[in-house]
């Protein structure tokens, strides 16, 4: 069974180009399920720096994720019970329809499931409306990423929580990065050298409220910007992403927040939310 990961692209300075799924067909067949940011100069001018033999381009090919905890048992009842034995970041190609298509065990929920790559477009009609006709009894629907879910689970998006001006140990990506690999790159010698001067860290506010700037202080000094908030009706209580500088944040472990209720105290903490640490608890559902 293939397997995909979570890679970084980054850049000559340490900074995150894009974050996409690296999945390897072949040897020599690779695709990048990419996040919100295009790659493919980026991947082209690697080709060229590096002189590779190879061809960089776009497939047609477009990812369907099929997302919940109900989505294991609508991807069996479309593509069969074998779609059960796919392991979390493993992929393996299902047939649909005499098609093989790559499904892979991943997608950007902690709440489980599947993201289907679509490779033919006169499938993909056909796919959608038997997603939906085999999953009525399921509640299936049409959806997008949820942002209380996304916060309250510590996924970071793109283009708000990091980018170029942050580096994957910034922003709580370390796993992602072996920096004794033995490989040519351009990205690694940079980040042997960097010393981070900041970091993306959690903000638990206590009550819900209105932010009336994204700045977070301490002592009246800014220390950092939140880049993602939510009220989370799950805790009662706001979080949020904030990008702290840390000579500026010292050892600081609760920041002022400007809300519509005036200041607000936040507590710091790290991503992801640890909510039986922080001694928070679901509330009862009414």
């Amino acid at each position: 069974m293939r397997t995909c990961s979570s890679v970084g692209c980054i850049n000559p300075q340490g900074g995150i180009v894009n974050d996409p799924i690296a999945i390897k067909l072949t040897e020599n067949d690779w695709w990048l399920s990419i996040a919100d940011t295009d790659v493919m100069l980026w991947a082209q001018g690697l080709a060229i720096g590096f002189n590779l033999d190879v061809s960089v381009t776009e497939p047609d090919v477009w990812p369907v994720a099929v997302q919940g905890p109900k989505a294991e048992d609508l991807m069996a009842r479309v593509f069969g019970e074998s779609v059960r034995d796919i392991k979390f970041f493993n992929i393996k190609p299902m047939l649909y329809q005499g098609v093989a298509m790559q499904v892979a065990r991943s997608g950007w929920s902690k709440q489980g499931g599947f993201e289907i790559y679509v490779n033919d477009a006169s499938l993909a009609g056909p796919l959608w409306d038997e997603l939906f006709a085999k999953g009525d009894d399921l509640n299936v629907g049409p959806g997008c990423p949820n942002l209380i879910e996304r916060v309250e689970s510590g996924l970071l998006s793109l283009g708000n929580d990091m980018g170029y001006d942050t580096t994957p140990f910034e922003c709580g990506l370390n796993q992602y990065v072996n920096l004794d690999a033995d490989v040519n790159s351009l990205s690694l010698p940079a980040l042997r050298k960097l010393v981070p001067t900041q970091q993306l860290m959690g903000l638990v506010i206590d009550q819900e409220c209105t932010f009336t700037q994204l700045n977070v202080t301490a002592n009246g000094e800014q220390v950092g910007e939140i880049t993602t908030h939510a009220f989370s009706p799950k805790y009662g209580v706001h979080l949020a992403f904030v990008l702290c500088s840390l000579p500026a944040l010292g050892d600081e472990v609760s920041l002022d927040v400007h809300t519509q209720l005036g200041l607000l105290k936040g507590q710091l903490t790290t991503l992801p939310f640890n909510f039986k640490s922080l001694d928070l608890t679901p509330k009862p559902r009414t």
